[in-house]
């Protein structure tokens, strides 16, 4: 991959190799579908916000806790949007540099 112009946060993102570690069998990013990237990253971007905003004993944290409505639509479309460019992203680059998809290459 390197030889490809990857570098390796690019095609093995830490959550990947957290994933790997932990005996998570992921496909790599650019070899994923783009709805398994799309899911993957669209379900863990709000959660993981959600816990860093519960967390977080700031002045914006007690500023959103009467509107908990509003920061629940926050972080899901800002999942939706996050998912969606991060797989349409990871897709751009396999397609570009014509990588199978991983069950193809098996």
């Amino acid at each position: 991959m390197e030889s490809l112009g990857f570098s390796l946060n690019e095609h093995s993102p830490k959550l990947w190799r957290l994933a790997w570690r932990a005996g998570i069998a992921l496909p790599p990013p650019f070899q994923a579908s783009f709805l398994g990237n799309f899911l993957l990253c669209a379900g863990l971007f709000p959660l993981g916000l959600g816990v860093l905003f519960a967390l977080r004993e700031t002045d914006m944290a007690k500023a959103l806790t009467p509107y908990p409505g509003w920061v629940i639509t926050g972080l899901t479309v800002a999942g939706l949007l996050t998912g969606l460019a991060l797989a349409a992203y990871w897709r751009s680059r396999r397609i570009k540099f014509g990588l199978p998809l991983w069950h193809e290459a098996e």
